[in-house]
């Protein structure tokens, strides 16, 4: 105990004869660093230490001691925005203008590494692929503090419209262009079809569906119905039959249910006249079918008694009355003209008067109306001009093989000639004066050679001009 100290009783030591020696100590603020301390003084007599110079108020040396500390101001966290920067929790000292993590001043920070940079609190969505009937959008980053939205991570390309992250419904289609139907197979119209919902739609923007059953086109034939035909010894028939212009098949009937390989009838039948035709040598019952076969009935008469025993025809002998002049020669006759002759089928005698008939006269038979049929023997060579033009009822002419010549026009007009007889082929192709036999009528459809109809013509292969 130190003099003028109080006891615990409430007692006061008396004080000694002592004298204090007092030594001052300013106050010294505390650093951030150094511990500072309060105005005091020391008797270094007692070595006491006392909170006044009069040595009243003794004190301890730790109540001498101000501590070292911060002068700290304390800076709650800024949150940053998307463009304004923000900083974490922090404390200054204003004296040694330091940044602390710690209310203690414990622990240093560096100002920098409180920043909080501006930046957007963004969320990703991924890419959402829309449905037939639920639509999806696109990948894209959205902050919640701005409200914006962006393309990319770094928010470089911001949406504008929210709208253009919509990926709208839509079917995923398929066009399927028209198919025809065939007469086995079934077709469709044109649609359009979705890969994912597998609905069917009549038009691009699948805003019509429709069904299966609306798209097909059923297989079908496309039948033409042909009444029956019969047939003639011209032209064959026909069952009744339909035909189908797609597959070229034939059925019977119009479902198309049986079909039939063959549909054509025939027939070999012509129409025959019921009277016999004749003329000088042979009889015939005439084809009235107009059919241009021979007819099978094609004969000689037979004569017995100056009359046919087929046909009952009498026997025809040369013309009488016919026109004749002597030729130059003295020696040979030329048929001139009718006479007094008045038979339709004209057979002129191969002689006159004990000498040769060779030739016809010009316009020996011009515009003679009466003839219907000519026979000329081997001995006539030449016809003349204009020896039967105009003769326009003459049917048949039957040449003899010893013809060679005709003049112009010899047959011109002869609008009803349709058969020519011969009896040597051979003569007939090498003699380019019969031509015009032919040429003049473009009625004449029958060549005759020795009273066979010619059908075929077989060209060898030595033939170099025709």
């Amino acid at each position: 105990m130190g003099c003028g100290e109080k006891l615990a009783t409430g007692e006061t030591i008396d004080k000694l004869n002592h004298t204090h020696e007092m030594v001052k100590t300013d106050r010294k603020e505390a650093s951030c660093t150094e511990d500072g301390n309060i105005e005091y003084w020391y008797c270094s007599s007692c070595e006491k230490y006392y909170a006044d110079a009069e040595g009243n108020e003794k004190i301890d040396f730790s109540d001498t001691v101000v501590s070292a500390s911060h002068k700290l101001t304390y800076y709650e966290a800024k949150e940053s925005t998307c463009t304004t920067s923000g900083y974490k929790e922090y404390w200054y000292c204003n004296a040694c203008f330091k940044y602390y993590a710690d209310a203690e001043g414990n622990n240093e920070v560096d100002p920098f590494d409180l920043m909080v940079e501006a930046s957007h609190k963004l969320t990703h969505y991924e890419k959402k692929e829309a449905t037939c009937t639920e639509r999806g959008y696109i990948e894209y980053w959205s902050c919640k503090a701005c409200n914006k939205n962006y393309k990319d991570a770094e928010c470089n390309n911001e949406v504008n419209n929210p709208l253009d992250l919509i990926i709208l419904p839509s079917h995923k289609t398929s066009h399927n262009e028209v198919k025809a139907a065939t007469c086995f197979e079934d077709g469709h119209i044109e649609y359009w079809s979705c890969d994912a919902c597998d609905k069917l739609f009549s038009d691009e923007k699948c805003v019509y569906e429709i069904t299966l059953a609306d798209i097909v086109i059923p297989a079908a034939h496309t039948l033409t119905h042909n009444e029956a035909k019969a047939a003639t010894c011209l032209e064959n028939g026909h069952i009744e039959y339909w035909s189908c212009s797609v597959c070229n098949k034939n059925y019977s009937d119009s479902n198309a249910n049986t079909e039939v390989d063959n549909v054509v009838t025939t027939t070999d039948l012509h129409i025959y006249s019921t009277e016999w035709s004749t003329n000088k040598y042979y009889h015939w019952h005439e084809i009235l079918c107009g059919h241009e076969d021979a007819p099978p009935d094609h004969a000689e008469h037979s004569f017995v008694d100056e009359k046919c025993t087929v046909c009952s025809m009498d026997q025809i002998f040369e013309t009488p009355g016919l026109e004749f002049t002597l030729n130059g020669d003295m020696e040979s006759y030329s048929v001139t003209g009718m006479g007094t002759a008045i038979d339709k089928d004209v057979v002129i005698p191969s002689t006159y008067n004990g000498w040769p008939v060779v030739a016809i006269g010009d316009n020996a038979f011009n515009n003679c109306n009466l003839l219907t049929e000519f026979i000329i023997p081997d001995t006539v060579t030449s016809i003349g001009e204009n020896a039967f033009s105009n003769c326009k009822k003459i049917k048949s002419v039957s040449i003899g093989k010893g013809l060679c010549f005709i003049g112009s026009n010899a047959f011109n007009g002869c609008s009803a000639l349709t058969d020519i007889y011969i009896t040597d082929l051979l003569s007939w192709l090498n003699n380019e004066y019969l031509k015009p036999l032919m040429t003049c009528n473009t009625s004449i459809k029958s060549l005759y050679l020795n009273n066979e109809l010619i059908t075929d013509v077989i060209i060898p292969d030595e033939a170099t001009h025709i």
